[in-house]
């Protein structure tokens, strides 16, 4: 199957669950190209560009954990037996927002969030977690 030839994505409605089943991401609309296909099986997520929009970006630490959902999430990438020293990567060479909440909860510590900021609208460059 040849996927050189599928370089823009686009998704609508889109919704990501953390491991509790509570919303992680969620957009009305999600862009992105992915530069390399083949990285993505060795957990090496490279995009282009990401456009995000009408959404919300909720990082939960939930009680009992020490981890905060997004590194969960993350984590499930990272390779089991190939390579186990492999870290997970996502990298985008620019990100843009356009009306975004952020809002992040540790529910050890309280149980109203931290910080909350919405509407967040702008651009990021060189995106990175690993």
């Amino acid at each position: 199957m040849d996927l050189s030839s599928l370089r823009n994505v686009e998704l609508r409605s889109v919704l990501i669950r953390d491991h509790k089943k509570d919303t992680l991401i969620i957009a009305n609309s999600l862009t992105t190209s992915i530069l390399n296909y083949s990285n993505l099986i060795s957990s090496d997520l490279d995009f282009g560009s990401i456009d995000l929009k009408d959404g919300a970006l909720i990082l939960k630490t939930h009680a009992g954990d020490t981890l905060n959902n997004l590194t969960v999430f993350s984590k499930k990438f990272k390779p089991r037996k190939s390579n186990p020293e492999k870290v997970f990567t996502m990298s985008s060479s620019s990100i843009y927002l356009d009306n975004v909440d952020f809002i992040l909860y540790n529910f050890n510590k309280k149980l109203e969030s931290i910080v909350y900021y919405n509407v967040i609208s702008g651009f990021f460059d060189d995106f990175d977690i690993s």
